[in-house]
């Protein structure tokens, strides 16, 4: 069992090193499905999922990207056939973006990935030790400076 972290301890490095290896686990897992996207751009198809018709702008504020990085992953998913641009109808400066058939196939595939391997690192957690878990990443997050 580790050895409980003193005051001094940077409690950052075990959480980098977890979405180091997240990141790592996912990449693989993307070659493996044949999906022609990175990790952070199968986060874009998961945002665009849960908000269909969202536009690049509102990309860069839900993820803290900047825009030209943001631009050049949804050229990219686009290119791949993953996402769909459409003009917006009432304002025609702007693009809606959606899953394209592939691209809904794609997110539904390594939704099932990520939901298998949330549930291997928790295993033999109790439910009080998996709110607990939850609770303190989400106290964590809430006190992430405010990206300029």
């Amino acid at each position: 069992m580790p050895a409980t972290p003193s005051p001094d301890d940077d409690l950052l490095e075990p959480v980098i090193s977890l979405f180091g290896g997240y990141r790592a686990w996912m990449q693989q897992a993307l070659r493996e499905q044949g999906i022609a996207a990175s990790p952070l751009e199968l986060r874009l198809l998961a945002i665009v999922a849960a908000g269909s018709g969202l536009t690049q702008q509102q990309l860069v504020l839900e993820t803290g990207r900047d825009k030209a990085q943001v631009t050049r992953m949804v050229a990219h998913l686009v290119q791949s056939g993953l996402l769909q641009r459409q003009a917006d109808p009432l304002d025609g400066r702007c693009w809606r973006l959606s899953l394209t058939e592939a691209g809904k196939a794609a997110n539904r595939t390594m939704n099932r990935h990520r939901k298998r391997l949330a549930a291997s690192l928790v295993a033999g957690f109790t439910e009080d030790e998996r709110a607990q878990l939850a609770g303190l990443l989400g106290r964590m997050r809430t006190r992430l400076p405010t990206p300029r």
